[in-house]
């Protein structure tokens, strides 16, 4: 990663491929030779949006499974009627900019196909290509109850298996990186953007739990999924832990939030096996303990979003983990049924609606600056930095 712009967050991609040029084809077909950078900078944020955009409609669908979660809780259905319509509103935002951004994308592939591979080769980079079918697994999962088809569950299977499939094959390729490729970090330099190829195991559980989909395919698919994906997250959260002490320009970055998201839905996704019983009420107690302890030092941490965002999305990292927790202390509240858990529940409502809201006016300021030329989107990749006065 370009050094100038890597130092604002901490994050390390200078790991990319050297191999492949800023100057090599940036530009459409009757133009794909490039000889100068500034050609590069003066793209539009949509003709070159990196794959971190993708944490965007992430947050968004989070939130619209959050609400459907609260949906599920008898209190708040009576003090609060707008429950679903929140869910209802959040969702199709969700949906909109899900379609908008892969377009966008694919415009980006057919144009800029060296870019996207430049992210694909790299290390940290390349996790987000898995957000694209783990926004189809949360949009199944919140789907709002009006949408649903009666009691088929067919259309959701399909998209279970979709999202298994992408799971599947993209983390075949990411897994044999961290264990064989020598040109690239291994496990012993996981980052938290790691995690984003362990989450989805996590989700296809909780989705698989909700269709029943061990019986409908008559295989354990669910556990199968919920097993790789603890086993996977034990090992990098250790490998993180391990190298938090060296890498101090992480502290308070918005990627150390993704720590939160894999217990949460994990203790979602235990709730789910064995029918609620006393045994998988405490692992899942247990899940969310540990999810609300990491929550606490990272707000220790002081979050920062003062600074430029580098890359589109960024400050979005905040977001889908606070909703994943909410999530949980919601489904928590339903199985204690106490006045405690139902503040608990409160309060991650709360904190997570909080951080969608500031996140999101994050985004607008950051584009009224990029509208005034007082600032741009920026991509670390590239070496394009967010302030248009910065210098390579």
């Amino acid at each position: 990663m370009n050094e100038d712009v890597s130092s604002q967050h901490g994050e390390d991609i200078s790991y990319a491929n050297p191999s492949i040029s800023l100057n090599e084809s940036l530009t459409p077909s009757n133009c794909r030779k490039e000889n100068s950078r500034d050609s590069i900078e003066n793209l539009h944020v949509l003709q070159r949006i990196p794959n971190t955009a993708f944490g965007i409609r992430m947050g968004l669908a989070g939130n619209a499974v959050l609400w459907k979660s609260a949906g599920r809780v008898d209190f708040l259905k009576s003090h609060l009627g707008s429950v679903e319509l929140a869910n209802g509103i959040l969702w199709h935002i969700a949906l909109v900019v899900a379609v908008m951004t892969l377009l966008a994308y694919l415009y980006k592939m057919v144009y800029h196909f060296r870019v996207v591979v430049m992210e694909y080769r790299h290390p940290v980079r390349v996790h987000f290509f898995n957000a694209p079918h783990l926004i189809l697994i949360m949009l199944s999962l919140g789907v709002p109850s009006n949408m649903q088809s009666g009691s088929s569950t067919i259309p959701i299977q399909i998209l279970f298996a979709i999202g298994l499939i992408f799971q599947f094959c993209i983390t075949q390729v990411i897994y044999e990186r961290w264990m064989f490729c020598n040109q690239t970090p291994t496990m012993s330099e996981a980052k938290p953007q790691f995690f984003l190829s362990i989450i989805g195991w996590f989700l296809l559980t909780v989705l698989g739990n909700d269709i029943d989909i061990d019986t409908n395919w008559g295989i354990s698919i669910s556990s199968f999924c919920f097993g790789i994906g603890c086993f996977m997250y034990v090992v990098i959260l250790v490998n993180i832990f391990n190298g938090l002490s060296n890498d101090i320009q992480n502290k308070g970055s918005p990627a150390l939030t993704l720590l939160i998201a894999p217990p949460s839905v994990a203790s979602i996704a235990i709730d789910g096996f064995a029918g609620n019983s006393d045994e998988s009420n405490v692992i899942a107690q247990m899940a969310l303990g540990w999810s609300l302890m990491v929550f606490t030092i990272l707000i220790r941490l002081s979050p920062r979003l003062a600074a430029m965002p580098t890359e589109l999305g960024t400050y979005w990292a905040y977001v889908f983990p606070m909703a994943s927790l909410s999530s949980a202390c919601l489904n928590y509240t339903i199985a204690a049924n106490s006045g405690v858990s139902q503040i608990l529940a409160i309060i991650s409502i709360v904190l997570a609606t909080l951080a969608l809201c500031i996140v999101f006016s994050r985004l607008v300021y950051h584009i009224l600056l990029c509208w005034q030329h007082k600032a741009r989107w920026g991509d670390s990749l590239l070496g394009i930095p967010s302030n248009i006065h910065s210098h390579n």
